[in-house]
């Protein structure tokens, strides 16, 4: 595929660690639905033609409701690179021409975020389905009473035991963007650690906002990317431990490596339990020394 439009978008794909197949399934030529335009489409194609396939909405690459030498045509130039646009299925579901080549820096910027934009919203949709389908609440903890129940926090939304175990409260799973801190989107073999994705969406943003004057701080993307993945661990740590009705225990561990400590906010919650636990034993102490002076 050679395409300037279809290779960019393919490669920013690959660097973010995101499937090619969430945009390629979503042009049209991809006839055969997998995450590559190439000669099997073609031969797809005519198979569709011929009785031999199954019709596919993306193989009627014109629009026009059937799949005939013109689909194929124009599946063809796609191939060898001489399209002047494709199509792209958009997250209403709504077909999107795109012009290719690319050659203005800031469209191809704006054009690609525009892919991801739309395949974000498409996940996003499909979660919310999901959750419509299958809510947490079909879990009833009372109905396994004397039993261990091994769940997710996520999963745990809205429910309640008596005694909950919270594992692995760390400064990995956990990580409240201080400095000895580690998170799962910043690879230890990268440079400086930093987040490839979010400095990814940074330059992108950069260079459609202003082509002409590219300004972009590396390392500020990532620094953001910490602090909102923090925020939304401890609004997780919070579901985790108000599950509890009356006994709640929490542990961590080192990790993998044996460089992990417990989580700040792990550290902050066992802090306030242990001066609640002596303002306690000095009110009782008071309390028993003043009844034995009266």
């Amino acid at each position: 595929m050679k395409g300037k439009m279809l290779a960019s978008v393919l490669a920013l794909c690959l660097f973010l660690g995101i499937s090619a197949a969430d945009f390629t399934l979503h042009i049209y030529g991809n006839a055969d639905m997998d995450d590559v335009i190439d000669e099997i489409d073609i031969e797809y194609a005519r198979g569709i033609m011929d009785g031999t396939q199954d019709m596919t909405d993306l193989a009627d690459v014109n629009g026009d409701g059937k799949v005939d030498d013109e689909d194929i045509r124009l599946t063809e130039e796609i191939i060898n690179g001489t399209a002047t646009e494709i199509k792209v299925i958009d997250s209403d579901g709504n077909a999107v021409a795109v012009k290719v080549p690319v050659d203005d820096a800031g469209a191809l910027a704006a054009a690609i975020l525009r892919l991801l934009d739309d395949a974000a919203e498409r996940e996003r949709r499909e979660a919310e389905r999901r959750h419509l389908i299958q809510p947490p609440s079909g879990l009833d903890p009372d109905a396994y009473r004397g039993k261990v129940v091994v769940a997710t926090m996520h999963k745990a939304k809205g429910l309640e035991w008596d005694k909950v175990y919270l594992m692995s409260v760390n400064d990995y799973d956990f990580p409240s963007a201080m400095p000895q801190d580690t998170f799962i989107s910043e690879s230890w073999f990268v440079r400086d650690s930093l987040n490839l994705e979010a400095e990814a969406l940074a330059q992108l943003k950069a260079l459609y906002e202003n082509p002409d004057f590219f300004f972009y701080d590396e390392g500020l993307a990532t620094l953001h990317a910490r602090h909102e993945y923090a925020a939304e661990r401890l609004r997780l740590f919070y579901v985790g431990i108000t599950r509890a009705r009356r006994e709640l225990t929490v542990t961590w561990n080192t990790g993998q490596r044996g460089t992990s400590q417990p989580a700040v906010p792990f550290i902050a919650l066992q802090t306030w339990w242990e001066q609640q636990k002596k303002a306690t034993t000095e009110e009782i102490r008071t309390q028993m020394n003043a009844d034995l002076r009266g």
